[in-house]
């Protein structure tokens, strides 16, 4: 994925998120959301007020989601293609002809 250009005001929020993201669980082989304990705690770290946690955690929210998905989108085209290059070929021996 390439970085995306950011509007001005913007840049606290995405280092936030790439900074988060070492805080997500794994849901077994998947990877899971960032947790609000997490962003929480970052934001009082930063000291951010309430309205600016409320904020931090939405846009942490939204941009998860949007990674999630492409992560979800990703894996199922990877695994569909992996399960295919499983199958055994079944090769029949020539038939005799009479």
């Amino acid at each position: 994925m390439e970085a995306p250009s950011l509007y001005p005001g913007l840049q606290f929020y995405y280092t936030a998120y790439l900074t988060l993201t070492s805080c997500r669980t794994s849901a077994g082989m998947s990877e899971g959301r960032i947790p609000w304990t997490a962003v929480a705690q970052y934001a009082d770290r930063y000291g951010l007020d309430d309205e600016e946690m409320d904020l931090l955690w939405t846009l942490v929210c939204e941009m998860d989601s949007v990674y999630l998905k492409y992560q979800q989108k990703k894996g199922k085209i990877k695994s569909a293609a992996d399960k295919d290059a499983k199958k055994p070929q079944i090769i029949h021996p020539p038939r005799k002809t009479r």
